[in-house]
């Protein structure tokens, strides 16, 4: 493969990676259902031509950093959600859902739309929390990621590969 086309699948799937980024934050099924393929649909192809292409080709060497990006993110934004979810599960109001497993224990049944209400009036409650425990946790991760694609991208549109395409930063 020539160096121009392979800047052009390079650049192509840092974009879609970017609209991966973008998806992520919308916050309904299908875009997160779009961004969760489009992410594994990368690191799928990075793979395949991290290994078909010579190591010493700029291809390889994006393929390598895009590798390294979306696996380091995502055990960055798993810890995160982790430490957020144990900040809210100290410090939430969790009287809606106790209210609510309590209706359920005592033999009456919630449909779809008491679910819905019950999911809804929690976050408004802890709405507060969320936002605080989420920001600290996961904020930095999406930040190492958004980093890592542009710096990536910028590279990829020179023509330059990039330095240490295995270290963390």
């Amino acid at each position: 493969m020539d160096i121009e086309k392979q800047k052009t699948t390079i650049k192509t799937l840092y974009i879609f990676l970017i609209i991966s980024t973008i998806f992520s934050f919308v916050p309904m099924a299908i875009p997160q259902i779009l961004s969760i393929t489009l992410i594994l649909t990368v690191l799928i192809i990075a793979y395949f031509y991290k290994f078909k292409g010579n190591d010493d080709g700029i291809l390889s060497n994006h393929m390598m950093y895009m590798i390294g990006t979306i696996w380091i993110s995502g055990a960055f934004l798993a810890l995160g959600m982790l430490a957020a979810a144990g900040l809210v599960f100290s410090y939430g109001d969790h009287t809606i859902i106790h209210n609510a497993m309590e209706q359920i224990t005592s033999g009456t049944m919630m449909d779809e739309g008491d679910m819905m209400s019950t999911m809804a009036n929690y976050m408004v409650e802890n709405k507060t929390i969320l936002i605080l425990s989420s920001v600290p946790t996961i904020g930095p991760a999406i930040l190492y990621f958004v980093y890592r694609i542009t710096n990536g991208y910028g590279r990829a549109v020179k023509g330059y590969r990039i330095a240490k395409p295995n270290s963390w930063l």
